[in-house]
């Protein structure tokens, strides 16, 4: 049996941090090299960082030289 995950921030639903999350209009863009083991982490910042920031930029990879 799967739990029922929020369909914003895909955390389980009692655990669902969206009314927590604040969009920030950054000025700055901001880079984030994340590895691929790390999408489906239960813990994932950078899922958590994508619901605030509008200016962020995700890349999923193991080298940096592949983007």
């Amino acid at each position: 049996m799967s739990r029922l995950l929020c369909t914003v921030c895909c955390y389980p639903q009692l655990q669902c941090v969206c009314k927590w999350a604040a969009p920030i209009e950054n000025t700055t863009s901001v880079f984030v090299m994340q590895h691929p083991s790390e999408l489906k982490a239960a813990k994932n910042t950078v899922r958590l960082a994508s619901l605030c920031l509008n200016k962020l930029h995700i890349f999923v990879g193991e080298q940096p030289d592949k983007f």
